[in-house]
């Protein structure tokens, strides 16, 4: 007869018992169960036989504690201490013999006779806990990689745009620049995000004050030749340009499309230009530098490149980027393209 009290025959079971040390596994640190924890229980659970977990048997572990020690390469006081977090954990428990001994004897058809040492039989007790922390675990995960895909889009969005001039200060730099490993609780994530969000509201606030000038300058429906008096627009050639000559450009292109009125250019620009692989920001950008004009003309460059066959665009957002840098540094000539 066993020194330890029988567990309900429904929760005793060798199947059970390792569906929950599966549990512990999968758990890991989130769960408290450190590496040599779970390592100690996977190593007392191969002693265990089908016969300990039947209805009136223990699953008791007798070996000495000296040979257990031996095995894993540690000492009697760490498999102690050991022993001591796994029963905090609720996972065991033991009792050793009145001479601080472990030991057990076995039947001939190898039930447990008597038996002192480490009883495994709350293992199964605590399935029902281990399973609801798994959920947990795995609810949290899934906030954290939201929380992750929301960092990375956020910086995507602010390095489309320009930040030279802006002060970025120390705090917003961590936020942008800081590696996200899987060692980053969810708080300073959702810090990044807060102070990546204030960044980008301030940089769509500059850049919808820089397109509220710049628009005052474009041409109304009706015109058909440019007229300007904002010296980068004129520099581009852009006065210079009227609706025939795009429409012509167009044809010799192969483009069988033609616009009516620069309205009409404007909108098949902003409905298309994603098409390129632009991005949002990147065209928001375009327009505050140049105007809503200017960046149509150059997507519409940019379109007529990928369907020619000679000196053909394969890569069109880096090619509209050029165009971009290009017309900052005031050396993009539309009137030179558009003949």
């Amino acid at each position: 007869m066993t020194n330890a009290r029988a567990l309900p025959h429904k929760q005793r079971s060798r199947e059970r018992a390792y569906m929950a040390l599966t549990l512990v596994k999968r758990l890991g640190r989130y769960g408290g169960f450190t590496s040599q924890m779970i390592n100690l229980l996977d190593y007392y659970m191969s002693f265990t036989r089908s016969i300990d977990w039947e209805e009136g048997a223990q699953p008791i572990v007798y070996q000495s504690l000296n040979k257990t020690a031996f095995d894993l390469g540690l000492s009697v006081r760490q498999i102690q201490r050991i022993e001591k977090r796994l029963f905090e954990a609720g996972v065991l428990n033991w009792q050793d013999s009145p001479n601080n001994k472990r030991y057990g004897q076995r039947s001939k058809d190898g039930r447990l006779i008597n038996a002192y040492g480490v009883n495994l039989a709350p293992l199964c007790e605590k399935i029902d806990a281990l399973e609801y922390a798994l959920h947990e675990k795995q609810h949290q995960a899934r906030a954290w990689a939201s929380l992750k895909h929301s960092v990375h889009k956020l910086r995507k969005t602010l390095f489309a745009a320009d930040l030279s001039q802006f002060e970025v200060t120390p705090e917003e730099e961590a936020a942008l620049k800081t590696a996200i490993r899987s060692n980053l609780g969810a708080d300073l994530l959702q810090s990044f995000i807060r102070t990546l969000t204030q960044l980008s509201n301030k940089v769509i606030k500059v850049a919808d004050k820089n397109l509220a000038i710049v628009d005052k300058n474009v041409v109304h429906k009706e015109s058909t030749k440019l007229s300007n008096n904002i010296k980068q627009l004129q520099n581009m050639g852009l006065n210079k340009i009227t609706l025939n000559r795009v429409n012509s450009y167009l044809a010799r292109q192969g483009m069988k499309r033609s616009f009516r009125n620069w309205d009409e250019l404007i909108k098949f620009a902003e409905d298309n230009y994603d098409y390129c692989g632009i991005s949002a920001h990147k065209w928001h950008y375009s327009e505050c530098l140049n105007g809503k004009l200017a960046a149509s003309l150059q997507f519409l460059i940019v379109l007529c490149g990928l369907s020619r066959e000679k000196a053909k665009i394969y890569n069109p957002k880096a090619y509209f980027n050029a165009l971009i840098k290009c017309s900052a540094e005031q050396c993009l000539f539309l009137d030179r393209t558009i003949w």
